[in-house]
Protein backbone atom coordinates (compact mmCIF):
# COMPACT_ATOMS: atom_id res chain seq x y z
CA UNK A 1 0.00 0.00 0.00
CA UNK A 2 2.82 2.28 0.92
CA UNK A 3 4.79 1.68 -2.41
CA UNK A 4 1.17 2.25 -4.41
CA UNK A 5 0.97 5.87 -2.89
CA UNK A 6 4.91 6.36 -3.20
CA UNK A 7 4.68 5.80 -6.72
CA UNK A 8 1.56 7.39 -7.02
CA UNK A 9 3.29 10.76 -5.59
CA UNK A 10 6.06 10.22 -8.24
CA UNK A 11 4.11 9.90 -10.97
CA UNK A 12 2.36 12.74 -9.82
CA UNK A 13 5.64 14.62 -9.48
CA UNK A 14 6.63 14.00 -12.93
CA UNK A 15 3.26 14.86 -14.42
CA UNK A 16 3.86 17.80 -13.43
CA UNK A 17 7.49 18.24 -14.05
CA UNK A 18 6.36 17.34 -17.53
CA UNK A 19 3.35 20.02 -17.50
CA UNK A 20 6.27 22.37 -17.43
CA UNK A 21 8.45 21.81 -19.84
CA UNK A 22 10.79 19.52 -17.43
CA UNK A 23 12.97 22.09 -15.80
CA UNK A 24 12.48 23.89 -12.60
CA UNK A 25 8.70 24.27 -11.04
CA UNK A 26 9.49 21.52 -8.75
CA UNK A 27 13.04 20.99 -6.89
CA UNK A 28 14.17 17.66 -5.40
CA UNK A 29 12.66 18.82 -1.84
CA UNK A 30 9.24 19.50 -2.80
CA UNK A 31 9.03 15.73 -4.18
CA UNK A 32 10.80 14.39 -1.19
CA UNK A 33 8.06 16.10 1.11
CA UNK A 34 5.50 14.65 -1.19
CA UNK A 35 6.53 11.05 -0.64
CA UNK A 36 6.61 12.04 3.00
CA UNK A 37 3.00 13.16 3.16
CA UNK A 38 1.95 10.21 0.83
CA UNK A 39 3.69 8.00 3.62
CA UNK A 40 1.40 10.16 6.74
CA UNK A 41 -1.64 9.32 4.55
CA UNK A 42 -1.07 5.43 3.87
CA UNK A 43 -0.75 5.45 7.61
CA UNK A 44 -3.87 7.12 8.17
CA UNK A 45 -5.37 5.11 5.71
CA UNK A 46 -4.59 1.53 7.45
CA UNK A 47 -5.28 3.41 11.32
CA UNK A 48 -9.11 3.98 9.52
CA UNK A 49 -9.73 0.20 8.66
CA UNK A 50 -8.15 -0.73 11.84
CA UNK A 51 -10.55 0.93 13.73
CA UNK A 52 -11.81 -1.88 15.84
CA UNK A 53 -14.78 -2.52 17.45
CA UNK A 54 -16.43 0.06 19.47
CA UNK A 55 -14.02 2.96 18.38
CA UNK A 56 -14.47 5.79 14.97
CA UNK A 57 -11.44 7.84 13.51
CA UNK A 58 -10.55 10.50 15.31
CA UNK A 59 -11.45 13.95 14.64
CA UNK A 60 -7.50 14.98 13.66
CA UNK A 61 -7.62 11.65 11.42
CA UNK A 62 -4.63 10.63 13.26
CA UNK A 63 -6.08 7.06 14.80
CA UNK A 64 -8.63 5.80 16.44
CA UNK A 65 -10.72 7.28 19.52
CA UNK A 66 -13.67 5.58 21.70
CA UNK A 67 -17.21 5.58 19.93
CA UNK A 68 -19.77 7.45 22.27
CA UNK A 69 -22.84 6.31 20.91
CA UNK A 70 -21.42 2.04 20.99
CA UNK A 71 -23.11 -0.11 22.67
CA UNK A 72 -21.23 -4.00 22.76
CA UNK A 73 -23.29 -6.67 21.79
CA UNK A 74 -23.18 -8.00 25.54
CA UNK A 75 -24.71 -4.41 26.88
CA UNK A 76 -27.32 -4.51 24.13
CA UNK A 77 -28.37 -7.70 25.34
CA UNK A 78 -28.48 -6.78 28.86
CA UNK A 79 -31.03 -3.37 28.05
CA UNK A 80 -33.18 -6.11 25.81
CA UNK A 81 -33.62 -8.65 28.71
CA UNK A 82 -34.18 -5.58 31.43
CA UNK A 83 -36.90 -4.18 28.39
CA UNK A 84 -38.36 -7.18 28.12
CA UNK A 85 -38.89 -8.52 31.69
CA UNK A 86 -40.05 -4.66 32.54
CA UNK A 87 -42.28 -5.05 30.05
CA UNK A 88 -43.68 -8.16 31.03
CA UNK A 89 -46.95 -10.44 30.57
CA UNK A 90 -49.23 -8.01 31.60
CA UNK A 91 -47.88 -4.03 30.94
CA UNK A 92 -51.53 -2.78 31.16
CA UNK A 93 -52.27 -4.12 33.76
CA UNK A 94 -50.46 -1.55 35.88
CA UNK A 95 -52.79 0.38 37.99
CA UNK A 96 -52.78 3.66 38.97
CA UNK A 97 -53.24 3.04 42.86
CA UNK A 98 -53.58 -0.56 43.42
CA UNK A 99 -51.71 -1.04 47.22
CA UNK A 100 -48.91 -3.32 45.13
CA UNK A 101 -46.36 -0.62 44.37
CA UNK A 102 -47.84 -0.66 41.20
CA UNK A 103 -47.51 2.75 38.66
CA UNK A 104 -49.82 4.37 36.22
CA UNK A 105 -49.97 7.74 34.59
CA UNK A 106 -53.07 10.04 33.65
CA UNK A 107 -53.24 13.64 32.33
CA UNK A 108 -53.43 16.61 33.96
CA UNK A 109 -56.64 18.19 32.90
CA UNK A 110 -54.83 22.02 33.43
CA UNK A 111 -51.49 21.65 32.32
CA UNK A 112 -51.70 18.48 29.90
CA UNK A 113 -48.59 16.93 31.34
CA UNK A 114 -48.67 13.48 32.43
CA UNK A 115 -49.43 12.26 36.10
CA UNK A 116 -47.29 9.05 38.01
CA UNK A 117 -49.23 7.44 40.19
CA UNK A 118 -47.25 4.96 42.58
CA UNK A 119 -49.56 2.08 44.14
CA UNK A 120 -49.07 1.76 47.92
CA UNK A 121 -47.00 4.90 48.10
CA UNK A 122 -48.30 8.01 49.99
CA UNK A 123 -48.31 11.39 48.66
CA UNK A 124 -49.44 13.18 45.37
CA UNK A 125 -49.20 11.73 42.27
CA UNK A 126 -45.73 13.26 40.58
CA UNK A 127 -46.20 15.64 37.32
CA UNK A 128 -43.64 15.62 34.73
CA UNK A 129 -42.98 19.02 33.11
CA UNK A 130 -41.86 19.01 29.49
CA UNK A 131 -38.31 18.94 28.77
CA UNK A 132 -38.05 21.69 26.96
CA UNK A 133 -34.47 20.77 25.23
CA UNK A 134 -36.10 17.50 23.68
CA UNK A 135 -37.06 17.75 20.11
CA UNK A 136 -39.91 15.15 19.46
CA UNK A 137 -41.52 14.75 15.73
CA UNK A 138 -44.80 15.10 15.30
CA UNK A 139 -46.87 11.83 14.83
CA UNK A 140 -49.34 11.90 12.03
CA UNK A 141 -50.36 15.08 12.90
CA UNK A 142 -50.17 14.64 16.96
CA UNK A 143 -47.82 16.51 18.36
CA UNK A 144 -45.03 14.93 20.29
CA UNK A 145 -43.16 16.14 23.77
CA UNK A 146 -40.95 14.53 25.93
CA UNK A 147 -41.46 14.65 29.63
CA UNK A 148 -39.13 13.43 32.76
CA UNK A 149 -38.49 14.33 36.07
CA UNK A 150 -36.55 12.67 39.73
CA UNK A 151 -38.68 10.29 41.28
CA UNK A 152 -39.48 11.17 45.00
CA UNK A 153 -38.60 8.95 47.66
CA UNK A 154 -41.53 7.62 48.78
CA UNK A 155 -41.89 6.33 44.73
CA UNK A 156 -38.99 4.65 45.31
CA UNK A 157 -36.20 7.62 43.53
CA UNK A 158 -35.07 7.46 40.23
CA UNK A 159 -36.55 8.48 36.99
CA UNK A 160 -39.56 9.15 35.06
CA UNK A 161 -39.29 9.80 31.39
CA UNK A 162 -42.70 9.61 29.31
CA UNK A 163 -43.37 10.73 25.67
CA UNK A 164 -46.63 12.27 24.59
CA UNK A 165 -48.44 13.17 22.12
CA UNK A 166 -51.49 15.81 21.69
CA UNK A 167 -54.09 16.09 19.10
CA UNK A 168 -54.10 19.56 19.38
CA UNK A 169 -55.07 21.32 16.00
CA UNK A 170 -52.96 23.45 13.80
CA UNK A 171 -53.58 27.59 15.18
CA UNK A 172 -55.99 29.24 12.72
CA UNK A 173 -55.63 33.09 12.14
CA UNK A 174 -58.57 34.95 13.89
CA UNK A 175 -59.27 38.88 14.36
CA UNK A 176 -57.17 41.78 13.57
CA UNK A 177 -55.33 42.59 16.72
CA UNK A 178 -56.64 46.19 16.62
CA UNK A 179 -59.98 44.13 17.22
CA UNK A 180 -59.46 42.13 20.55
CA UNK A 181 -61.05 42.79 24.22
CA UNK A 182 -59.43 45.51 25.94
CA UNK A 183 -57.34 47.15 22.83
CA UNK A 184 -56.93 51.08 23.17
CA UNK A 185 -54.63 53.71 22.60
CA UNK A 186 -52.79 51.48 20.20
CA UNK A 187 -52.15 48.75 23.17
CA UNK A 188 -53.29 46.04 25.24
CA UNK A 189 -52.88 46.45 28.37
CA UNK A 190 -52.12 43.89 30.98
CA UNK A 191 -55.04 42.95 32.00
CA UNK A 192 -56.32 41.52 28.83
CA UNK A 193 -52.57 39.72 28.48
CA UNK A 194 -53.46 35.66 28.68
CA UNK A 195 -49.98 34.18 29.94
CA UNK A 196 -50.87 31.43 27.32
CA UNK A 197 -50.46 33.34 24.58
CA UNK A 198 -47.58 35.31 25.84
CA UNK A 199 -43.87 34.92 23.74
CA UNK A 200 -40.87 36.58 25.63
CA UNK A 201 -37.46 35.32 23.76
CA UNK A 202 -35.56 37.22 26.28
CA UNK A 203 -36.59 35.14 28.85
CA UNK A 204 -34.60 32.16 29.30
CA UNK A 205 -35.89 30.23 32.54
CA UNK A 206 -37.39 26.66 32.46
CA UNK A 207 -38.67 27.02 36.29
CA UNK A 208 -39.04 30.43 38.32
CA UNK A 209 -38.89 34.12 37.26
CA UNK A 210 -36.72 36.32 35.44
CA UNK A 211 -36.24 40.20 36.16
CA UNK A 212 -35.71 42.62 33.44
CA UNK A 213 -34.05 46.21 34.66
CA UNK A 214 -34.54 49.86 33.49
CA UNK A 215 -31.36 50.49 30.91
CA UNK A 216 -30.51 54.26 30.60
CA UNK A 217 -29.11 54.57 27.31
CA UNK A 218 -32.45 53.43 25.59
CA UNK A 219 -35.26 55.08 24.28
CA UNK A 220 -37.92 55.13 26.86
CA UNK A 221 -35.35 54.93 30.17
CA UNK A 222 -37.98 54.76 32.64
CA UNK A 223 -39.83 51.66 31.12
CA UNK A 224 -39.08 47.90 30.44
CA UNK A 225 -39.45 47.45 26.68
CA UNK A 226 -39.03 43.54 25.41
CA UNK A 227 -39.36 42.29 21.96
CA UNK A 228 -42.35 39.15 22.01
CA UNK A 229 -45.35 37.91 20.25
CA UNK A 230 -48.83 38.18 21.69
CA UNK A 231 -51.23 35.50 20.30
CA UNK A 232 -48.26 35.00 17.05
CA UNK A 233 -48.58 38.94 16.47
CA UNK A 234 -44.85 40.17 16.70
CA UNK A 235 -44.54 43.41 19.01
CA UNK A 236 -42.88 44.55 22.49
CA UNK A 237 -43.65 44.43 25.98
CA UNK A 238 -43.26 47.46 27.70
CA UNK A 239 -43.42 47.64 31.68
CA UNK A 240 -43.23 50.86 33.91
CA UNK A 241 -42.06 49.26 37.18
CA UNK A 242 -43.54 50.13 40.81
CA UNK A 243 -40.11 50.48 41.88
CA UNK A 244 -37.32 51.80 39.39
CA UNK A 245 -34.32 49.44 40.71
CA UNK A 246 -36.83 46.33 41.52
CA UNK A 247 -37.29 46.43 37.54
CA UNK A 248 -40.19 44.24 35.96
CA UNK A 249 -40.32 39.81 36.18
CA UNK A 250 -41.77 37.67 34.22
CA UNK A 251 -42.15 34.03 35.57
CA UNK A 252 -43.49 30.76 34.52
CA UNK A 253 -47.32 30.20 35.26
CA UNK A 254 -49.08 26.78 34.86
CA UNK A 255 -50.43 27.64 31.42
CA UNK A 256 -47.40 30.09 30.21
CA UNK A 257 -45.70 33.29 31.05
CA UNK A 258 -47.23 35.41 33.88
CA UNK A 259 -46.01 39.31 33.62
CA UNK A 260 -45.78 40.75 37.25
CA UNK A 261 -48.83 42.19 38.72
CA UNK A 262 -47.52 45.07 40.65
CA UNK A 263 -45.88 46.59 37.63
CA UNK A 264 -47.56 48.08 34.73
CA UNK A 265 -47.19 46.18 31.30
CA UNK A 266 -48.72 46.43 27.57
CA UNK A 267 -48.34 44.83 24.72
CA UNK A 268 -47.89 46.95 21.72
CA UNK A 269 -48.22 45.23 18.34
CA UNK A 270 -45.93 46.16 15.65
CA UNK A 271 -49.10 46.53 13.24
CA UNK A 272 -52.54 46.57 14.51
CA UNK A 273 -53.89 44.89 11.69
CA UNK A 274 -52.02 41.69 11.80
CA UNK A 275 -54.80 38.77 12.78
CA UNK A 276 -54.18 37.12 15.45
CA UNK A 277 -53.32 33.22 15.90
CA UNK A 278 -56.59 31.82 17.16
CA UNK A 279 -56.15 28.54 19.19
CA UNK A 280 -59.20 27.19 19.95
CA UNK A 281 -58.22 23.85 20.78
CA UNK A 282 -57.92 24.02 24.26
CA UNK A 283 -59.02 20.52 24.88
CA UNK A 284 -57.83 17.94 23.08
CA UNK A 285 -56.82 14.00 23.47
CA UNK A 286 -53.49 12.57 24.16
CA UNK A 287 -51.42 9.38 24.03
CA UNK A 288 -47.96 8.29 25.04
CA UNK A 289 -45.73 6.04 27.01
CA UNK A 290 -43.81 6.21 29.94
CA UNK A 291 -40.98 4.80 31.64
CA UNK A 292 -39.61 4.27 35.16
CA UNK A 293 -36.04 3.59 36.36
CA UNK A 294 -34.94 3.30 39.87
CA UNK A 295 -31.22 4.74 41.13
CA UNK A 296 -30.11 1.39 41.98
CA UNK A 297 -30.75 -0.33 37.88
CA UNK A 298 -32.73 -2.70 40.11
CA UNK A 299 -36.28 -1.79 39.28
CA UNK A 300 -37.65 -0.87 35.69
CA UNK A 301 -41.64 -0.17 34.53
CA UNK A 302 -42.70 0.58 31.11
CA UNK A 303 -46.59 0.87 29.87
CA UNK A 304 -48.82 3.29 27.86
CA UNK A 305 -51.71 5.23 28.56
CA UNK A 306 -54.18 7.86 27.19
CA UNK A 307 -56.23 10.73 28.35
CA UNK A 308 -58.02 13.85 27.49
CA UNK A 309 -57.01 17.38 28.95
CA UNK A 310 -58.13 21.03 28.74
CA UNK A 311 -60.99 23.14 30.10
CA UNK A 312 -63.68 21.48 28.30
CA UNK A 313 -61.88 17.95 26.88
CA UNK A 314 -63.24 15.59 24.14
CA UNK A 315 -66.69 14.09 25.32
CA UNK A 316 -67.61 10.90 25.47
CA UNK A 317 -69.59 10.00 22.61
CA UNK A 318 -73.24 9.02 22.48
CA UNK A 319 -75.74 7.04 20.34
CA UNK A 320 -73.32 4.71 18.32
CA UNK A 321 -75.27 1.90 18.87
CA UNK A 322 -77.83 3.58 16.43
CA UNK A 323 -74.94 4.30 13.84
CA UNK A 324 -75.66 2.66 10.38
CA UNK A 325 -72.46 2.46 8.37
CA UNK A 326 -68.63 2.43 8.09
CA UNK A 327 -65.71 5.19 9.56
CA UNK A 328 -61.69 4.84 9.04
CA UNK A 329 -59.74 6.57 11.35
CA UNK A 330 -55.92 7.19 10.74
CA UNK A 331 -52.88 8.71 12.98
CA UNK A 332 -49.79 7.16 14.70
CA UNK A 333 -48.60 4.88 17.74
CA UNK A 334 -45.73 5.19 20.28
CA UNK A 335 -44.46 2.71 22.54
CA UNK A 336 -41.38 -0.11 23.52
CA UNK A 337 -40.18 -2.84 22.52
CA UNK A 338 -37.83 -5.72 22.91
CA UNK A 339 -37.01 -8.87 21.31
CA UNK A 340 -34.00 -11.88 22.69
CA UNK A 341 -32.36 -13.41 19.71
CA UNK A 342 -30.57 -16.69 20.18
CA UNK A 343 -27.27 -14.72 18.47
CA UNK A 344 -28.65 -10.89 18.56
CA UNK A 345 -31.23 -8.95 20.51
CA UNK A 346 -32.56 -5.40 20.45
CA UNK A 347 -34.79 -3.48 22.52
CA UNK A 348 -36.07 0.49 22.54
CA UNK A 349 -39.20 2.69 21.61
CA UNK A 350 -40.89 2.81 18.52
CA UNK A 351 -43.51 5.02 16.60
CA UNK A 352 -45.82 3.72 13.89
CA UNK A 353 -49.21 4.50 11.95
CA UNK A 354 -52.49 3.19 13.26
CA UNK A 355 -56.01 2.67 11.85
CA UNK A 356 -58.82 1.97 12.81
CA UNK A 357 -62.12 0.85 11.00
CA UNK A 358 -65.30 0.97 12.72
CA UNK A 359 -68.38 -1.21 11.55
CA UNK A 360 -71.60 1.02 13.45
CA UNK A 361 -73.86 -1.44 11.78
CA UNK A 362 -72.36 -4.49 13.74
CA UNK A 363 -70.91 -1.77 16.68
CA UNK A 364 -67.25 -3.79 15.89
CA UNK A 365 -64.02 -1.76 15.70
CA UNK A 366 -60.79 -3.51 14.33
CA UNK A 367 -57.34 -1.72 13.71
CA UNK A 368 -53.91 -2.26 12.62
CA UNK A 369 -50.63 -0.88 13.44
CA UNK A 370 -47.78 -0.76 10.93
CA UNK A 371 -45.42 1.03 9.40
CA UNK A 372 -43.01 0.96 12.36
CA UNK A 373 -40.14 3.14 12.66
CA UNK A 374 -37.54 2.14 15.87
CA UNK A 375 -35.06 4.16 17.43
CA UNK A 376 -33.93 7.77 17.23
CA UNK A 377 -33.06 7.96 13.62
CA UNK A 378 -36.46 6.41 13.25
CA UNK A 379 -35.27 3.01 10.93
CA UNK A 380 -37.76 1.44 8.99
CA UNK A 381 -38.98 -2.38 10.32
CA UNK A 382 -40.73 -2.83 7.03
CA UNK A 383 -41.83 -6.18 7.94
CA UNK A 384 -43.64 -6.05 11.33
CA UNK A 385 -47.36 -4.56 11.82
CA UNK A 386 -49.97 -5.64 14.38
CA UNK A 387 -53.49 -7.14 14.28
CA UNK A 388 -55.79 -5.18 16.48
CA UNK A 389 -58.85 -7.93 16.57
CA UNK A 390 -62.34 -6.79 15.98
CA UNK A 391 -63.91 -5.90 19.32
CA UNK A 392 -67.31 -4.66 20.62
CA UNK A 393 -67.84 -0.48 21.02
CA UNK A 394 -70.49 0.62 23.02
CA UNK A 395 -73.10 3.48 22.82
CA UNK A 396 -70.87 5.99 24.29
CA UNK A 397 -67.48 4.83 22.73
CA UNK A 398 -65.92 2.41 24.95
CA UNK A 399 -63.99 -0.34 23.12
CA UNK A 400 -63.65 -2.83 24.92
CA UNK A 401 -65.23 -5.91 24.66
CA UNK A 402 -67.08 -8.95 22.82
CA UNK A 403 -70.20 -7.27 21.91
CA UNK A 404 -71.62 -4.24 20.94
CA UNK A 405 -73.32 -3.82 24.71
CA UNK A 406 -69.46 -4.09 26.19
CA UNK A 407 -70.79 -5.93 28.86
CA UNK A 408 -67.95 -8.46 28.21
CA UNK A 409 -65.46 -7.21 29.61
CA UNK A 410 -62.67 -9.26 28.12
CA UNK A 411 -60.51 -6.96 25.71
CA UNK A 412 -59.34 -8.26 22.87
CA UNK A 413 -55.86 -9.76 21.65
CA UNK A 414 -53.28 -8.61 19.04
CA UNK A 415 -51.76 -10.59 16.52
CA UNK A 416 -47.78 -9.77 16.28
CA UNK A 417 -46.57 -10.19 12.26
CA UNK A 418 -43.04 -10.02 11.38
CA UNK A 419 -42.25 -10.63 7.72
CA UNK A 420 -45.02 -12.57 6.70
CA UNK A 421 -44.86 -14.83 9.38
CA UNK A 422 -48.17 -14.34 12.34
CA UNK A 423 -47.24 -15.23 16.03
CA UNK A 424 -50.10 -16.55 18.19
CA UNK A 425 -52.74 -14.50 19.24
CA UNK A 426 -51.78 -12.77 22.64
CA UNK A 427 -51.88 -9.28 24.49
CA UNK A 428 -54.31 -7.29 24.12
CA UNK A 429 -55.99 -3.65 23.08
CA UNK A 430 -59.00 -1.18 23.99
CA UNK A 431 -59.63 2.07 23.11
CA UNK A 432 -62.59 5.00 23.42
CA UNK A 433 -64.15 7.29 20.30
CA UNK A 434 -64.64 10.81 21.23
CA UNK A 435 -66.42 13.89 19.75
CA UNK A 436 -64.35 16.40 19.62
CA UNK A 437 -67.92 18.50 20.99
CA UNK A 438 -71.22 17.43 21.50
CA UNK A 439 -73.15 15.96 18.69
CA UNK A 440 -69.66 15.09 16.87
CA UNK A 441 -69.43 15.30 12.68
CA UNK A 442 -73.34 14.15 12.41
CA UNK A 443 -73.27 11.87 15.61
CA UNK A 444 -69.94 10.20 14.14
CA UNK A 445 -67.07 10.06 16.57
CA UNK A 446 -64.10 12.34 15.16
CA UNK A 447 -60.78 11.28 17.55
CA UNK A 448 -59.96 8.28 19.10
CA UNK A 449 -56.76 6.90 21.56
CA UNK A 450 -56.68 3.33 22.70
CA UNK A 451 -53.20 1.43 24.08
CA UNK A 452 -52.25 -2.34 23.13
CA UNK A 453 -49.74 -4.65 24.09
CA UNK A 454 -48.49 -7.16 21.67
CA UNK A 455 -46.13 -10.52 22.01
CA UNK A 456 -44.39 -12.61 19.09
CA UNK A 457 -44.34 -16.02 20.55
CA UNK A 458 -41.30 -16.04 23.05
CA UNK A 459 -39.28 -13.39 21.82
CA UNK A 460 -40.65 -10.08 21.19
CA UNK A 461 -42.70 -8.00 23.90
CA UNK A 462 -44.28 -4.19 22.69
CA UNK A 463 -46.35 -1.69 24.68
CA UNK A 464 -47.89 1.40 23.14
CA UNK A 465 -50.35 3.98 22.58
CA UNK A 466 -52.27 5.40 19.86
CA UNK A 467 -54.45 8.42 18.70
CA UNK A 468 -56.48 8.31 15.55
CA UNK A 469 -59.19 11.27 13.99
CA UNK A 470 -62.06 10.74 11.65
CA UNK A 471 -60.77 9.91 7.69
CA UNK A 472 -62.43 12.88 6.28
Amino acid sequence: MKQNILMAVLAAGMLVLAGCGGGGGFSQKDIDEAKEEGKEEGKNSVVQRECREGTMESRDGAGCEDDPGYMSPADTAAMADKLWKAIGENPLGLATADGNNQSGVTVSATTGNPLVHRGGAGGSPVELPKDGDAMVEELAGWLGSRHTDKAPDDHGGGTYTAYLYAGVEEPAEGDMFKDLTGFTGGALPSANIMPANVEIPDFTKSAGSQTFHLKDETDEPSKVVLDGRYRGVSGEYACEPATAENGCSVSVAEDGLALSSGDTWIFVPGDEEDRVMDTPDTAYAVFGWWLYEDANDTDTRVSAFTGVTGTTPPVAAAGITALQGTATYSGGAAGKYAILGESTSESGHFTADATLTADFHEDMVSGTIDRFRVGDDGMPMDGWSVALAASGVSDTGGIFGNDGDNTAGTAKMTTWTMDGTDADAGGEWSGTLYYDTAGGDGGVPKVGTGTFHAEYNNIGRMVGAFGVNLDE
